[in-house]
This record gives structure tokens, C-alpha cells and sequence, in this order.
């Protein structure tokens, strides 16, 4: 069970850390982990369809710059609680606090907060549960327990909702935006009863939000409430406080995007209800999501961490993708990226491939949107993906790193041949695969170019290393859009479809004649046609405080040297480099990992997964164990604005597709499983078509043994293996 639980005893120094760290959501709201006895200036609460737009401000502005950007909004924070003892309000402070435990329960999906409160030779012991409901989506609690321990007297417990709050102020760092201009306004307040809140609305988007609260009395000597409304709601509950007897309270805040419905208010209120179906959804969640690292409780810890958090932070209903922070924190402004099709899907894709197949319906409802995109960057035919939004508009002012990042497009095309190859889901296909599939390949069409020797080019792009920007075929660029193509053709082909012949030649020939760079000398895959002629970067010159590198050189003197934010070569040879052999693969990652920085949290995964690929097992493991915990540990030195959601996705990817050696390609599923002494024996479920399937690995064997469903056909490398009902077999390595 340790390795469910997230757990401090002392109270934190980095407040914002603790925060990210102790979150709570269900991918509709999601809380920052704050103390409720106090305000932070970090605290938060958000949802990722309550956003505003905002003028993007440029000193020369050119023809298609983006001419606003989208924030999701810090909506008042609805928990707060205090507690008053014979009038004397709480001092939240380390001088009068004792015993104190903080714990995050993955299994149970509740946050436990305990403490001794001492002041004026008064003792109480205070308990908070909280949860946020996974099967009710607009509902969320908070048991409030106090018992006094050494007098009698008068306790009043407080809880009040704010009606403002203020964005993360970060001027000196760009992944977080600066709002000075207020976002929202008050446009209702609610009083029925013992029910009461507010209802905002942006300015701009028109986008409203209800917030109420409801305080239950649970246990105690109960003596009054009241409910004012003067700057704030606040309810006062007062108790005769006896020793040793608890006063109880709980805390119901409900929050709605749409008008208020009589089956969201009949939903049973009990704490006991609650927890029992809380605990039920998340014991299906692990079920299907089973990851165990037999002799390492910190790795197995750090990934169900992870696992727990990307739960937290997906709409599973389509309407939103996964922003970078998720519902965590204000870094990236709540925008979506490739991380989410590169990084996160698979996770979902193997475990809740339901929730995989929303996040694409999520991008093809921006499909309009992205059509005209193109348009507005000179093409005719095709769409053009936003490489940061929320509701589907481009909202990246920078375009080098930016919306230059053209390989999005065939990211999400990539997803979607994947999702198809797991699932067999014709209907998802017919209904919105295709469409995707031919728009980003028509774009691709229109954008690159064939020239005199018939090879198809792509020039003026930036890949996933965002240290090297407006580049001329970029590997990773072509090699993806090869497989759009390809998977363009394809499944035209499979279909039936009745687009054009001529297209589906184009297709053809684009993807057979595909230019792909090679250093013939050094038998290495050039990031793009001039990256190995640059100057090395010098890091042996290089401060560590001066890392990340973006935050302390202007671009120009990144773009002119040869340094990596994160993998890139690399990474389109962990995902389509089914076709590269072992020794290129070993030369690419010899050459890349050496001059890569990891800025960048998506990159230490990719690596382990390649140096698993070609037995760099030791160094493998490094690197995955630096990604497994980045945000526990805050390694980065920016959890403090929010998870890292593609890094959580990339720890589940290093373990199933790195030492799991799991791909998927024309012919089916394989697995190449692999372990180290230090990794030892892991398992890891899988979903694939209509089968689930549990891998185990250790120095000795493989065993793989059906769990549920039909008959699953598989490889161990080149041996072809059949398992039905609730067979298994084990390979002797």
C-alpha cells in the first residue's frame, strides 16, 4: 500500500511544490493541493473549458500572427475552511502545529490532512478528508473533523467562497503567462437555503461557471449558523466543544459549466457513499492500469503517482484535450500541445482506450478551425493543428517555436492510425479517422514539394527540439509525414473511400519518395539538412544556473548551435524507425544524447526507451528514473506551476515500450522485454483489441497470462504466440 500513498510529516518550504504535488481532479475541475485554514499566492482551481481570451501584444506584428491567446482562469478557490477557538481565529504557523501528516491516497482517491493545533494552553486535533469525485464530475467534498483534546469550550468552524482571484505572476519565465487584466465578473449570487454561491462570467468568451457550497453538520454540540455576504459567502457554525468529542462538518461544493439540473442535486451526499464509490471507480482504474516494480516501491510509487495525475487530468467526454499542466497549475496558460498524441495517449490507448478515442474526437471538433488555419498560412487544401490551444485557434505568438512545428499535424495523424491498429474501431474511423488522415496529408501535400530528382521535401519547419527552429528537413518532420501518408493511402485503400485516384497516387508517391537526410561519413541521421555544420554548443562553459538554456540566451544564439532540448532524431527512431537498423539507432543516440540538455521534461524518456532499444541498459535505467519522479522531486525546479503531464505519460511509455520492448506495427503486437539488476522484476496490463493481457518480466522468463477477453495474438520478438481464456506461458530468456 506505500506505494499508493504520497506522504509528508513536516509542513513544506516550497508552497507551490506541495501544492502541484498534492492536487486533486477529475478532469472536468481540478484543486491545488492549499492548505484550507490559509490563502497562498500560489493556490488554485481550475477547469479546462472556463477560459478567456487576451490580445497578443507584438512590437512588429506580420500578416497570420495569431491575434489572441486563450488562458484557462483561476477560478476562485471554493475550499477554504478555518476554525475559531473562543473567538481566537486559527494562526496557521509552524510554532503552533505538532504531529502533522499530509497524505495523497492513489488507491482510495482522497487527500488526509491531520494536525495538532496549540495556542493559549488549548489542544485540538483537527482531520481533513477530502475528494473529488470521480463519478459525479460537478461535485467535490471536504469531512472537516475537530476534536478538542484538553478543554471544553466554545469551536466555530468557518467556510467561505471567494468571488476573485489572481493569476500566477511569473514575468521573467515564458511558459507561464503574466494576466494583469481582470478575466471574470460576478454575474449572479445564490442564497437558497443553506445552499449559496456565485455564478461567473469571462469577459470575452462569454463562458459561465457556477460555484456553490453546501455545509453539512455531521457530529458535534451544535449551537448556530449564519451565512452572510459581504466581500464573500461566509458560513459560521458554532459548537459547544466537549474533550475528546468530535465535531464533524462536511464541506459539498458543487460546480457547474451549464444551468443547474435536479439530477445533479438528487446525487446521495453522504461521506461513506461517496468514498465507497470513489474507491470502487479507482479500483477499476488500477485493475487496468497495473503497473509493479517488484524490489523498487520509490519507481512504483512515482509511476501509479503519474498514472494517478493523467486520470485527474483528462476530460474523458471529448470536449478538451490534456493541457500541459493539467488541471494542476497556470504554466503553458492551459493550452494543449503534441504532447497529448505523443506522450499521454498511449497510456490511455492500452488502459482506457474509450477515453483515447475522446481525446481524438477533441481534435477533430477543431478540424473547421484548423482548415482555415491553413488558409490563412497559404494553402488551399488541407488542416493545419494549432500547436498550443484550448478551443482550436492557433494561440502561439512565437511562430518558430511555435506554429512552425508543423510535424503536429502528422503527431495526430500518427494517434489515430495507432488508435485504429489497437481497437479495430471501423465506426471511429468512417466517422472521423479518415477526415483526419487526408486533411493533414493534403496539407502535407500542399507544403512540401517535389524536387528535380522526384524527392518530397519539407523545407522552413521546426521539429520537437525547439533549440533549432525554421529548418530544412527536419528528420523527425519527414519521417512522421511519410507514415501520414502512408496511413492516408492505406486506409483509403482499406475503405473504400471515394476521394480522387490522383490523391491517393500523390500519397503514394509522397511517402515512397520521401527525403530523409544521412551523414554518410559519420553514419549518423542529421537533425536536418545543415544541423551537423553547426558549432557544438559549449557546454563545458556552461553554468549549471544557467540551464534551462532558454531562459538565459536569446534564441539566435541557441538557434546557430548544435545543442538538443530533447530528443528528436531519436524520437522518430523510437516511433517509426521500425525500418532503421540497431547501429544507426546506437550511432543517433551516441551522437544526440551528448549534446541534449533535457530542457525539455519530455526527453529523458524517449532516450531510455532508445537506450533499451540497443542495450544501453544501465544508462536506460538512469534516465528513466529521472523521468519517473521529475515532478516528487521537482528536478526541473518548475512543479511549483503544475505537473508535467507528458513526462507522466512518458514514464508509463518507458516501462512498457522501453524495457517492455512493446511496438505495434502492420503485422500486430510485439514485445522484446528486457530488465536490469537495478529494475529487477516489473508488470505492467495491457489492453490490445478485445483481450487484456498481464506481462511480467524478470532476469529469467517472460510470462505473459490472459486476464479477459478473446483469444490474443502476439510476438516475443520473432515467436508467435496464442493465448485464449485464462491461458499463460512463460519464455525461458
Amino acid at each position: 500500500m506505500k506505494n499508493y500513498i504520497i506522504e509528508e510529516n513536516k509542513l513544506p518550504k516550497n508552497e507551490g511544490h506541495h501544492e502541484t504535488l498534492f492536487s486533486l481532479g477529475n478532469g472536468f475541475i481540478g484543486f491545488r493541493g492549499s492548505f484550507y485554514e490559509k490563502t497562498s499566492k500560489t493556490q488554485g482551481c481550475f477547469n479546462n473549458s472556463f477560459y478567456e481570451e487576451h490580445e497578443i501584444k507584438y512590437g512588429e506584428k506580420l500578416y497570420g500572427f495569431p491575434d489572441v491567446t486563450e488562458s484557462m482562469i483561476n477560478i476562485p478557490d471554493p475550499r477554504n475552511i478555518t476554525f475559531a477557538i473562543e473567538g481566537e481565529l486559527v494562526e496557521f504557523e509552524n510554532e503552533y502545529l505538532s504531529e502533522y501528516n499530509k497524505k495523497l491516497n492513489l488507491k482510495k482517491g482522497i487527500l488526509e490532512t491531520s494536525y495538532i493545533y496549540s495556542k493559549n494552553n488549548k489542544k485540538v486535533k483537527v482531520k481533513a478528508t477530502a475528494l473529488v469525485s470521480f463519478n459525479n464530475k460537478n461535485l467535490s467534498f471536504i469531512k472537516y473533523d475537530i476534536t478538542p483534546i484538553n478543554f471544553d469550550g466554545e469551536v466555530e468552524i468557518i467556510s467561505f467562497l471567494n468571488n476573485e482571484s489572481f493569476a500566477l505572476d511569473a514575468k521573467d519565465d515564458p511558459r507561464v503567462a503574466t494576466i494583469t487584466t481582470k478575466t471574470f465578473e460576478v454575474v449572479n449570487k445564490i442564497l437558497d437555503k443553506d445552499i449559496y454561491g456565485y455564478t461567473f462570467k469571462t469577459f470575452k468568451t462569454k463562458k459561465e461557471l457556477t460555484v456553490l457550497e453546501e455545509m453539512n453538520i455531521l457530529s458535534g454540540d451544535f449551537i448556530t449558523s449564519e451565512i452572510c455576504e459581504k466581500e464573500k459567502f461566509t458560513q459560521k457554525i458554532q459548537f459547544n466543544g466537549k474533550r475528546n468529542d468530535t465535531i464533524s462538518v462536511l464541506k459539498i461544493n458543487e460546480i457547474y459549466l451549464d444551468k443547474l439540473k435536479e439530477e445533479y442535486l438528487e446525487e446521495e451526499r453522504t461521506f461513506d457513499y461517496q468514498l465507497k464509490k470513489q474507491e470502487e471507480f479507482l479500483n477499476d482504474f488500477w485493475e487496468n492500469s497495473l503497473i509493479e516494480i517488484k524490489n523498487d516501491e520509490e519507481l512504483t510509487q512515482g509511476i501509479r503517482f503519474n498514472l494517478f495525475h493523467l486520470l485527474q487530468s483528462v476530460n474523458s467526454e471529448g470536449t478538451f484535450g490534456i493541457a500541459a499542466k493539467g488541471l494542476t497549475g497556470e504554466g503553458y496558460e492551459g493550452h494543449n500541445f503534441w504532447d497529448t498524441e505523443i506522450f499521454i495517449f498511449p497510456f490511455f490507448l492500452f488502459t482506457k482506450p474509450e477515453i483515447a478515442k475522446n481525446l481524438l474526437k477533441y481534435r477533430y471538433s477543431t478540424i473547421e478551425e484548423g482548415k482555415r488555419r491553413a488558409k490563412e498560412l497559404g494553402y488551399d487544401k488541407g488542416v493545419k493543428f494549432p500547436w498550443r490551444t484550448i478551443s482550436g485557434i492557433e494561440c502561439s505568438g512565437y511562430y518558430p517555436a511555435g506554429t512552425a512545428q508543423y510535424h503536429i499535424n502528422a503527431d495526430i495523424a500518427y494517434a489515430v492510425d495507432m488508435y485504429y491498429k489497437v481497437t479495430d474501431d471501423k465506426e471511429f474511423m468512417e466517422e472521423y479517422g479518415l477526415e483526419i488522415l487526408n486533411e493533414t496529408a493534403r496539407f502535407f501535400l500542399e507544403v512540401g514539394y517535389f524536387n528535380e530528382d522526384d524527392e518530397f521535401r519539407i523545407d522552413g519547419v521546426t521539429g520537437p527540439d525547439e533549440y533549432t527552429a525554421i529548418v530544412n528537413n527536419n528528420y523527425y518532420t519527414n519521417k512522421m509525414v511519410k507514415r501520414n501518408f502512408l496511413a492516408a493511402y492505406n486506409y483509403n485503400k482499406e475503405f473504400n473511400t471515394d476521394i480522387s485516384k490522383d490523391e491517393k497516387k500523390q500519397f503514394k508517391k509522397a511517402y515512397k519518395n520521401m527525403y530523409l537526410p544521412f551523414n554518410n561519413k559519420l553514419k549518423v541521421t542529421p537533425q536536418d539538412d545543415t544541423f551537423l555544420e553547426k558549432e557544438r554548443w559549449d557546454f563545458e562553459n556552461t553554468e549549471k544556473e544557467n540551464y534551462p538554456l532558454l531562459l538565459h540566451y536569446h534564441p539566435m544564439k541557441i538557434y546557430k548551435h548544435q545543442v538538443c532540448k530533447q530528443a528528436d532524431v531519436c524520437l522518430a527512431d523510437f516511433l517509426v524507425g521500425e525500418d532503421v537498423s540497431e547501429k544507426i539507432k546506437r550511432n543517433n543516440y551516441d551522437y544526440y544524447i551528448d549534446i541534449t540538455t533535457h530542457d525539455s521534461s519530455l526527453s529523458y524518456n524517449t532516450y531510455s526507451v532508445i537506450a533499451c532499444e540497443i542495450n544501453y541498459l544501465e544508462e536506460a535505467y538512469e534516465l528513466y528514473t529521472k523521468n519517473v519522479r521529475l515532478d516528487i522531486d521537482n528536478s526541473h525546479d518548475n512543479s511549483n506551476h503544475g505537473i508535467h503531464t507528458a513526462a507522466m505519460g512518458g514514464s508509463w511509455i518507458g516501462l512498457v515500450y522501453g524495457f517492455g520492448g512493446m511496438r505495434i506495427n502492420e503485422k500486430g503486437l510485439f514485445f522484446n522485454p528486457k530488465t536490469t539488476d537495478k529494475l529487477g522484476e516489473y508488470s505492467f496490463i495491457i489492453k490490445y483489441k478485445e483481450s487484456k493481457l498481464k506481462v511480467t518480466v524478470n532476469k529469467k522468463s517472460v510470462i505473459y497470462e490472459m486476464i479477459d477477453g478473446k483469444e490474443i495474438v502476439f510476438y516475443d520478438r520473432a515467436k508467435k504466440i496464442k493465448l485464449d481464456g485464462k491461458a499463460k506461458t512463460k519464455i525461458i530468456k
